[in-house]
């Protein structure tokens, strides 16, 4: 009789857990339905078609697809790079060759092929040299400077270079949303109904976005930008490993290396938003680890923003105009470094 509770607390214990297993199989049901953790339509198309393929390097997420056409235009070439022609691993004796790092700035992929500061470098470094000039892009949309490293890994013992140039975006200390979401698989809970109870407690696993605002530092009060450039922040630290590991394979290529910093197209003011420490942290990182450093910033302070900027929503990206006198600047410092 004492034991008697035992069997309608036991039947209570079952018949709640039974509830709670058809209630997490129920919601697995629903989800799989709806379709929440598949991959998104824009999704299976850019890996399906897009100048994009999944890498299965967990730091690069994807590549460059070689060889890539689209409407009878060659956008690269069978190692991938950003260029109509095939590309020589070893160069020739009398040329001078730039390894070229970056994200969709140095892609350049909103200009055509002619306009990109990579393609009028080129063809600058041609005319002021004894043989000829290739600067050979590695840039791929979206990368972040630890990723550009890693590609440069990759390649650093293949294509011999005499320099190594590093196209930063103010954007490198975090992802950009696309393409990295496109080649990233959806990652479901553990457990679907712990994630509606938490979610809706407001405990659940919404944390501040990995990709870096469409805004920028000028936006009013904001402050993630900056918060993004901390020195104890995971993007800035990702930032310093790639450094880290750009210097490594530059000390084993025997190439030195030149930082160009792109700044921020802000409305009115390049300056808006306190931007000059963010770019003085990036330069003292970079001397600190034996780069040669070019800041854009007071460079296209010359000219007015629209005047440089590919989209007045853009904060990023130069057009052609911004492009070309990117590609000077930069042409006149890597003739002081080449001693040219």
């Amino acid at each position: 009789m004492r034991r008697a509770w035992l069997f309608p607390l036991l039947a209570a214990v079952l018949a709640t857990l039974g509830a709670l297993v058809a209630a997490e199989l129920g919601l697995r049901a629903f989800h799989a339905v709806r379709g929440t953790y598949h991959l998104r339509d824009e999704a299976v198309e850019a890996r399906r078609n897009s100048i994009w393929k999944r890498s299965e390097d967990p730091v690069l997420i994807y590549v460059h697809r070689p060889d890539y056409w689209k409407e009878g235009i060659r956008y690269t070439e069978a190692h991938g790079i950003l260029r109509p022609g095939d590309v020589s691993p070893r160069k020739s004796r009398d040329s001078i060759r730039i390894l070229l790092l970056g994200d969709s700035i140095g892609a350049g992929l909103t200009v055509s092929y002619e306009e990109r500061f990579s393609s009028v470098l080129e063809e600058m470094l041609a005319g002021s040299v004894n043989g000829s000039a290739e600067v050979i892009n590695l840039s791929v949309n979206g990368y972040k400077t630890v990723q550009e490293a890693r590609l440069l890994e990759t390649v650093a013992g293949e294509f011999e270079t005499d320099l190594i140039l590093v196209a930063y975006c103010m954007n490198d200390v975090a992802n950009s949303f696309t393409p990295t979401v496109w080649f990233l698989d959806p990652s479901p809970p553990r457990s679907y109904l712990w994630e509606e109870i938490s979610q809706g407690l407001g405990l659940g696993r919404v944390e501040r976005s990995q990709y870096v605002p469409v805004f920028g530092p000028h936006y009013g009060p904001h402050r993630y930008w900056h918060e993004l450039y901390d020195p104890r922040s995971e993007g800035w630290g990702s930032v310093e490993e790639g450094f880290d590991r750009v210097a490594l394979c530059a000390s084993q290529c025997a190439a030195p290396v030149l930082l160009v910093v792109f700044p921020f197209f802000l409305p009115d003011d390049w300056y808006q938003g306190g931007v000059e420490p963010l770019h003085r942290q990036v330069a003292r990182a970079a001397e600190a680890r034996g780069f040669e450093v070019l800041d854009l910033l007071p460079v296209f302070a010359e000219y007015d923003v629209d005047e440089m900027r590919d989209d007045p929503d853009d904060l990023f990206h130069p057009n052609a105009r911004g492009h070309r006198v990117a590609a000077e600047a930069v042409h006149a410092r890597v003739l002081e470094i080449m001693g040219k």
